[in-house]
């Protein structure tokens, strides 16, 4: 600790408030990634830098004037429990600032009731990543937060820590692979991440981010399901696509869809593989004549990396991969040929420049 923090922190001794349980910072009723807590204080309004000081640590979450007023309504009435709630976080800075890093409506609330100070925690964090994605979890904690944290919030986080490793020369952003896994990263300190959100909202948010960089990183638009409809429709007319449940198709056609993640080519095939098998031993328990049906398997990708679509394009060779795997399991053998004659269908990548 620096003198100028040492400094700030003996004035602040004052101010010091006795913990006597109220709620700590917490992300899930977890530790924040990175954080120290430092005590509760009760901090002068004046001592404490805001959004209007425009600070790099200040929480870029634009204040929403109906839910302050919600705030002050609840102060003015007396409801307002003081350490019942994660209270507003403030931080020191190497510079000897105290900067509010939440809380930012509850500072309004109690500034436009002419309040003298704020009850606050006081914390440190190891590195400038951890205090931003803290400004994000923060309005993820659902039973402490009334207006919860939305995706605009999230990119916004996202593209300011991505934005400080670029400049620090982390992060090539010409390099979508660079880009998109850095992204990824910090959006699972967030607690997004596919197996908790789903792949189409982590898409989505990758894509939003990446759209801060489009004049070095093509965009890609992925399809909606009404597009991927109409699609389907032109291309392939009078076909059914066997999304649940499995249709035969006059011409002895059964068609899926496949979605393809990028950097992800091993599982991808372990996907289409297990896919094939179950659909494979559905025919078999209904009697399907198997040896007469042929599988369409329509690959689109699910990713901001627009570069990515050249491989829907490249001969992969999955038959080749896929005779020297199932040769080897007996489990696999008995519906060879129905993999072996298996057929792709790449969409055409939708593309979106802003």
């Amino acid at each position: 600790m620096n003198k100028i923090i040492k400094n700030v922190y003996k004035k602040l001794e004052k101010f010091l408030v006795p913990d006597t349980g109220q709620v700590r910072p917490n992300f899930k009723g977890k530790k924040p990634k990175g954080m120290t807590f430092k005590g509760f204080f009760r901090i002068p309004l004046n001592m404490i830098k805001t959004k209007a000081s425009h600070h790099s640590l200040s929480n870029i979450r634009a204040v929403v004037t109906e839910h302050k007023n919600d705030l002050v309504s609840l102060i003015e009435s007396g409801v307002w429990q003081e350490g019942a709630y994660i209270p507003p976080t403030v931080i020191v800075t190497f510079s000897g600032n105290i900067v509010l890093l939440t809380g930012e409506h509850t500072f309004q609330a109690f500034y436009d009731q002419k309040s003298d100070d704020l009850f606050v925690a006081l914390v440190e964090f190891d590195t400038h990543d951890n205090a931003k994605t803290w400004q994000s979890n923060e309005n993820a904690n659902l039973e402490y937060v009334k207006r919860p944290r939305d995706d605009d919030q999230v990119t916004q986080t996202t593209k300011e820590i991505l934005q400080r490793r670029i400049r620090k020369g982390l992060i090539d952003k010409s390099n979508i692979d660079q880009m998109e896994n850095a992204i990824l990263e910090i959006l699972k300190d967030q607690d997004i991440t596919k197996s908790i959100s789903g792949q189409p909202k982590v898409t989505r948010l990758v894509n939003q981010v990446l759209q801060y960089y489009n004049d070095d990183i093509e965009v890609v638009k992925n399809y909606t399901e009404e597009e991927f409809k109409n699609y389907f429709v032109k291309e392939f007319p009078n076909m059914t696509l066997s999304n649940g449940k499995i249709v035969l198709n006059d011409n002895n056609s059964i068609i899926l869809s496949n979605s393809i993640t990028a950097n992800e080519s091993g599982i991808n095939i372990l996907r289409w593989q297990q896919r094939m098998l179950k659909t494979a031993d559905y025919l078999k328990k209904m009697n399907y004549p198997i040896d007469e049906i042929t599988i369409m398997m329509i690959n689109h990708f699910v990713t901001a990396n627009s570069k990515e679509y050249s491989k829907l394009k490249q001969d992969e060779k999955l038959n080749t991969r896929l005779k020297d795997f199932i040769s080897s399991v007996e489990n696999f053998l008995k519906y060879k040929n129905l993999f072996l004659k298996a057929k792709k269908h790449s969409l055409p990548q939708l593309k979106e420049k802003k």
